[in-house]
């Protein structure tokens, strides 16, 4: 069992690893992997080609319980516990000692709960109640069918008077300053006065810039207020797509009274900028022209920070430098993997095809803004996905909301141009020879993004015959993508040669093919075609999902694999390889 250190004012530890499961109807308890999903994996797409775990097929629908024992320290004067989940689907209430603590009913951020009144020094019992629902309200593809504990855990041991998790550190190049929103929160029964000090170093650790606020903030009891500081930076190292790099602004929260650093509080961030201008893009004032990535994920098996390196770089590695997370926020180590390798994404709200009561929709859009905000890799916010289809307007509330907790960034709408008017971008899906005419009808002081593309996507393929479904799919034998190949090529030429509209040249700022990451390069026949199981040093260290096995053919990304290489492109990639290169 994983002890928590007494030293530092914040204290962290995992609690990923083996759990016990009991599912309704069965009898008994058994083990299961945390983080990971006990359900639902196996029926990804329809399909049974990226199942990773041994879970029985009963299991599917079936509500369940997922407990575990943890260990709380004993010195807690002036402390708060908290239990933290960064992703459970879908439906939870989470219990300590048989009592309950709270529910939570949003898959895709995440969520904490104060459970100080709860624990006893030394061990203590958790219970995670999950329900049998295939959703939480929200909607997204076939993903929704998994279940599970499937991002870290941890158990937090804080001060009682602390720097809140939803800070917000803005760059601002063309002021050459940097603005930090830190939200402190007092969970003591006394009034507190505190000054702040502020340090950020670079990778190495060393200090580049330092002050200190002498005011003198208070906070009251069980109040949380936020305070605004602002700092110069002239000449600060900036964060780019081609120079990933990364400072930590470290705050310290200093008794006024006594002069005691009651907090400390780090934030990893990049120093870049994004604005748009007359229908352009601009990353540190640098107009952008990106090639992207529409990407289904495949589940549980892309769920580790490892994945999510070797999938960036495979993608770099051909021109493309964004991805478009259609429908569905990622894990954590995602952003992470983005930040540091100098890939961007366009995160969008799990609003596909529908959306849930407008409160709930603006209290997700909200929640997701405030989680991914301080990653440099986060380009623009996409609200949700072809409502239209469904006679449902627009959402001009939810961009609204994006406004309100990040103006730093572009929000919108992802659709037919007609159903994206309200953003700061202007989308176009598909029929990519309609851009330039609806550009000029709907909105062409905007910058234009051609963000859903392409008729093949990686789940349509047949691997059921084994060895001979692996060769199939790696020559595009009836696939379509040598087809899907040259449609694209035929439109990436106008995307990039552009066009003069009112006088001006314009290009689309970006394109982004439906599974360029999946669909040009070979489902790779791991293990010779068999399941292949992982071994790892340890379970309870934090990083995403440990699978069990990986499936023969599972992915085009091979982390696990010596005896492949890590990716191989299909003929079809080279129909359009030299429209790849970056344009500046």
């Amino acid at each position: 069992m994983q002890r928590v250190a007494q030293a530092e004012p914040r204290q962290n530890v995992c609690l990923n690893g083996m759990w016990k499961l009991a599912v309704e109807g069965e009898a008994g308890l058994c083990d299961v992997r945390v983080p990971g999903s006990f359900s639902g994996q196996n029926k990804l797409w329809g399909r049974e080609h990226w199942n990773t775990w041994d879970y029985p097929e009963r299991w599917f629908n079936k509500a369940a319980v997922v407990y575990r024992t943890m260990f709380v320290p004993d010195a807690l004067a002036g402390k708060r516990v908290l239990i933290r989940f960064n992703g459970v689907r879908h439906m939870v209430r989470v219990s300590v000692n048989g009592r309950e603590v709270g529910t939570w009913a949003d898959s895709y951020v995440p969520f904490s709960f104060d459970i100080t009144d709860l624990v006893n020094p030394g061990e203590n019992k958790l219970a995670v109640h999950i329900g049998a629902e295939a959703t939480c309200g929200l909607y997204e593809d076939d993903n929704s069918n998994r279940r599970g504990i499937y991002r870290d855990a941890f158990l937090q041991v804080v001060p009682e008077l602390r720097v809140d998790d939803d800070v917000h550190l803005r760059t601002l190049l063309r002021e050459h300053r940097i603005h930090y929103l830190l939200p402190l929160r007092n969970d003591s029964k006394t009034t507190r006065h505190v000054k702040l000090r502020f340090r950020v170093t670079n990778p190495e650790g060393v200090s580049v810039l330092q002050w200190a606020d002498d005011r003198v903030h208070t906070v009251q009891s069980l109040e949380k207020r936020c305070v605004e500081v602002s700092k110069d930076w002239n000449n600060p190292h900036l964060w780019s797509i081609d120079d990933p790099y990364l400072h930590h602004i470290h705050t310290d929260v200093v008794d006024a009274d006594t002069g005691d650093v009651i907090d400390h509080h780090q934030l990893r961030f990049g120093f870049r900028e994004i604005t748009w201008a007359k229908a352009k893009l601009y990353l540190n004032g640098e107009e952008l022209y990106l090639r992207g990535n529409g990407d289904h994920p495949l589940g549980d098996l892309e769920g580790g920070k490892p994945f999510a390196e070797a999938m960036i770089r495979k993608l770099k590695s051909l021109g493309v430098q964004c991805m478009r997370m259609h429908n569905l926020p990622r894990h954590q180590e995602m952003y992470e993997a983005g930040d540091e390798l100098g890939f961007m994404y366009f995160s969008e709200a799990s609003h596909h095809f529908r959306l849930p009561d407008p409160e709930f929709a603006k209290a997700h859009m909200a929640r997701l803004v405030t989680y991914l905000r301080n990653h440099p890799c986060v380009l623009a916010w996409s609200v949700s996905n072809e409502l239209h289809w469904r006679k449902i307007e627009e959402p001009k509330y939810l961009i609204d909301v994006c406004r309100e907790n990040d103006p730093t960034r572009p929000a919108f709408a992802s659709d037919f141009t007609a159903w994206s008017l309200h953003g700061d971008l202007i989308s176009r899906h598909y029929c990519a020879e309609m851009i330039w005419d609806e550009w000029v009808k709907h909105g062409n002081e905007k910058p234009m993004i051609w963000d859903e593309l392409g008729d093949v996507w990686q789940h349509d393929r047949n691997l059921d015959t084994g060895p001979a479904g692996y060769e199939i799919y790696g020559q595009d034998v009836a696939t379509g993508i040598y087809r899907d190949g040259m449609d694209i090529v035929r439109f990436l030429k106008e995307f990039s040669y552009g066009r003069e509209i009112d006088g001006e040249f314009r290009r689309v700022t970006c394109y982004v093919p439906w599974e360029f990451g999946y669909n040009f390069f070979r489902f790779l026949p791991f293990n010779n075609m068999n399941k292949m199981y992982q071994k790892y040093d340890a379970l309870d260290q934090p990083g995403g999902i440990r699978i069990d096995s990986v499936p023969p053919c599972g992915n085009t990304t091979n982390i696990w694999d010596p005896t492949l290489p890590a990716f191989q492109p299909n003929p079809a990639l080279y129909c359009f390889k030299d429209y790849l290169e970056c344009v500046r």
